[in-house]
Order: structure tokens, then sequence, then C-alpha cells
């Protein structure tokens, strides 16, 4: 009797001691997937992250690219068009200074033929004007005017050449100053991206330390 009820308690102790062992195997297993969960949990949303970081990294590398492209454009095409116009807006201001004056000229001269057309008599003194000397001097002005009239031309020519050089100078400093626009955009842009993925790569970090801590803490219960 003594023997059978070591027996029933033995087997009891067996029963409860199965009984807990099956739990703290179920107990592990949980865990165990748990972790797995936690782990393959973290690494989807570092995945996800990482293809954000990859994404965006390819667009700072288009705009990086844009912004080397325009520079060359600025630099090899642009520039040295508007360097050979520098002096244009200067020559323009010379040639209608020169204008003004000759305009003035002529119309001195113009002034001076009609006085001798119209008079054999000098209206401020009353004094005779010698026939030849009036016809000399209208023959004089009339040649001195030609002259001019033909140098104004010229001089016409030569102002509307530097007007469309002028024109051409405006054009690209304005191309250039719309073209440093953009490449200021794009460096605020870059400058933004950059923070995202700094900001991307701090999340993968925390995500990381806090997979850890959980894992550890986890295996050590």
């Amino acid at each position: 009797m003594l023997f059978r009820s070591r027996m029933r308690r033995t087997n009891e102790l067996i029963r409860e001691y199965s009984i807990k062992k099956e739990m703290i195997e179920d107990k592990i297993e949980m865990q165990e997937n748990f972790i797995k969960d936690l782990d393959k949990s973290g690494k989807d949303r570092i995945h996800r992250k990482e293809e954000n970081i990859q994404t965006i990294e390819n667009e700072i590398d288009e705009l990086t690219t844009d912004n080397e492209a325009t520079l060359v454009t600025i630099e090899k095409d642009l520039q040295p068009k508007l360097e050979e116009l520098t002096s244009t807006n200067s020559t323009l201001k010379k040639l209608n200074s020169i204008k003004a004056k000759l305009e003035q000229k002529i119309q001195t001269l113009v002034s001076e033929h009609k006085f001798f057309q119209e008079n054999s008599v000098c209206p401020t003194c009353t004094q005779s004007i010698e026939e030849k000397f009036r016809l000399d001097k209208i023959v004089d002005i009339e040649e001195k005017s030609k002259e001019l009239n033909e140098g104004y031309k010229e001089l016409e020519d030569a102002i509307n050449v530097e007007q469309e050089k002028d024109e051409l100078f405006l054009s690209y400093s304005t191309e250039i100053s719309k073209l440093n626009n953009d490449i200021t955009t794009n460096n605020v842009k870059i400058t933004g991206l950059n923070k995202q993925i700094r900001n991307l790569r701090n999340e993968i970090q925390e995500i990381t330390e806090r997979s850890e801590e959980h894992t550890s803490e986890l295996q050590s219960q």
C-alpha cells in the first residue's frame, strides 16, 4: 500500500511536471514566434524606410545632374556670349551721344542753308550779302550736309547693330538669372531631401535598438 501510494504520488508529480514542461515549452515557442514576428516587423519597416531613402537619393542625383548640366550651359555657352557683349551698352551710349551732336550740327546747317537761301541782305545789320559769297556758302553747306547725312546714316546702322547686341545681352542676362534661380531652387530641394534621409536613418537606428532591447528582454525571461 505504501509502495502504491508512493507510485501514485510519483505519477502525479510526473504529470504535473509534464504539464509545466509543456507550458514552458509553449511559452518558449510563443516567445520565439513573437521575437521572429517582432524581428520581421522591424525588418519590414526598416526595408520600407531604406527604399524611401533610395528613392530620395535617386531624386537628389537627378537634381544634382540637372544642376551640373545647367552650370555647363551657363559657364560654357551663355557666360562667354555675355562677356562678348559686355561693352555693348557703353558703346551704344557713346553712339547715341555722337548722334545727338550730329543732329545738332545738321540742324545748324539746315538753319544756315535756309538763311542764305532766303536772305541777300543781313537782317541784323542790313548789309548786303555778296551774291557769290551767298551762293558759295549755300554750295558749301549742301556739301557738308551731304557728308553729315551720309555719316548720320552709317551711325544709325551702327546704332541698330549695337541695339540688337544690347537686346541679346539682356536676353542672355535674363536666361542666366533664370538658370541660377533654378539651381538655387534645386539646392533648397536637395537640402530638404538630405534632411529627410537623416530622419529616416535615425528612425532605422531607433527601430533597430528597440528591436534588440525587446529581444533581449524576452530572451532573459
